[in-house]
């Protein structure tokens, strides 16, 4: 019976030293995770937005992090662009109420450094208010996690 006690006790505690490397697995592969620097690029590095239009760049957010890069316009009534970081590309665009995280006035050169929650966003460039000029942009913009 001893033997039959010692075999139980045996095999109940590889199951616990099987179940704790898991767990210390588990743990390892989530603080890297959390540590691991991730760059998503949100732009084209050139890209054309129409004359009296926009140029939306929807992304996602999956924990908090970070908008950064710089964006150059030139074509037509000053070489100017708007830019823009809002939650609902829809929203703002009727003025309805969006929340705006980043906004440019009319700028020929700007830069964008804000953190950023998680959630769904968009940046858009506006040359809405330019309605015969075509403007050329030079983009540098991602999102750090």
């Amino acid at each position: 019976m001893a033997n039959a006690a010692e075999k139980s006790l045996k095999g109940w505690a590889t199951v616990a030293v099987f179940l704790f490397l898991c767990v210390l697995a588990v743990v390892f592969f989530r603080l890297r995770e959390r540590t691991e620097f991730r760059e998503e690029i949100l732009t084209p590095a050139a890209f054309t937005v129409p004359a009296g239009s926009m140029s939306s760049f929807p992304f996602t957010v999956y924990r908090s992090s970070h908008v950064i890069g710089r964006f150059e316009a030139t074509g037509g009534e000053g070489d100017v662009i708007s830019a823009v970081i809002a939650d609902d590309f829809e929203k703002w665009k009727s003025g309805r109420g969006a929340a705006i995280l980043y906004q440019s006035s009319h700028v020929k050169r700007g830069g964008i450094d804000i953190p950023i929650a998680p959630g769904r966003h968009f940046l858009v460039f506006d040359n809405r208010f330019s309605p015969g000029a075509d403007k050329m942009i030079a983009a540098s913009i991602a999102v750090t996690q």
